[in-house]
């Protein structure tokens, strides 16, 4: 999962929010271990989100962005707390 909001709306926590409650409506209504959280690596902010959810990287790897170029990219695990 993952969000992308413009911006002019970053620094208001809208995305800690939003992922924030994402997470919670899974707990109850989705069978899961972990949900899967891609970040770009040097994208601070972004990375606080699934970190602040308990998240730890699993991964690390080189994807695509939509113009083709390349993007450095850690995948968190945000482990499913309620089981």
């Amino acid at each position: 999962m993952g969000i992308w909001i413009k911006g002019s709306a970053h620094g208001n926590r809208f995305g800690r929010e939003a992922i924030t409650i994402l997470v919670e409506w899974t707990k109850h209504h989705i069978p899961h271990e972990y949900l899967v959280y891609p970040v770009e690596r040097e994208n601070i902010p972004s990375r606080k989100v699934p970190e602040s959810l308990g998240g730890e990287i699993f991964e690390e790897r080189i994807g695509k962005k939509m113009d083709g170029g390349a993007l450095d990219l850690v995948i968190y695990k945000i482990p499913n707390q309620h089981e």
